[in-house]
């Protein structure tokens, strides 16, 4: 299944490299308790409301500001090849086009290199509000896979996440 994603030359990368073996990292993005441990910006807590992890399946996220408003984006899969890559479209409910995301891992000895990779922005600030938004979720799932505390049960940051000891 391939969703249309505009060819515009506008996108991000972010590499990362995670202290956890891939397939942890992989089940961040497919399995729907994963992802709701760290979906969302900083100050955003997002919860996973549907999750097909196959071919064309389609997932929806939900994400609650501080303030109690909600927004809401989601997609649908076009690539899953276990455990290192995942591919699928990005759309925010309120219209905003489909990019495409995709997520290419590699194995570094029991941790692991991301590679995540988000094209089809139609215009530079919706680059670069994701640029923002997706370096929040990146270092709340970093804390994630290093301490196992979920979104939920910590204080929602205004900045990078302390990954000191507990």
């Amino acid at each position: 299944m391939n969703i249309p994603v505009l060819e515009t030359g506008i996108s991000l990368t972010i590499t990362r490299i995670f202290d956890a073996p891939m397939a942890r990292v992989f089940a961040c993005f497919i399995s729907k308790e994963e992802m709701s441990a760290w979906i969302g910006p900083y100050d955003i807590r997002g919860e996973v409301l549907e999750m097909e992890p196959s071919i064309g399946g389609r997932y929806r996220i939900a994400m609650r500001k501080p303030d109690g408003s909600e927004m809401f984006a989601g997609g649908a899969f076009q690539a899953i090849e276990a455990p290192s890559r995942i591919a699928f479209t990005w759309q925010w409910e309120d219209g905003e086009a489909n990019t495409l995301i995709t997520i290419a891992l590699r194995d570094l000895g029991g941790r692991t290199e991301m590679t995540f990779h988000q094209e089809g922005f139609k215009e530079d600030i919706y680059r670069d509000r994701h640029i923002h938004g997706w370096t929040g979720c990146l270092d709340k799932m970093e804390a994630w896979l290093a301490k196992g505390v979920r979104q939920s049960e910590r204080g929602l940051a205004k900045g990078p996440v302390d990954l000191s000891p507990a």
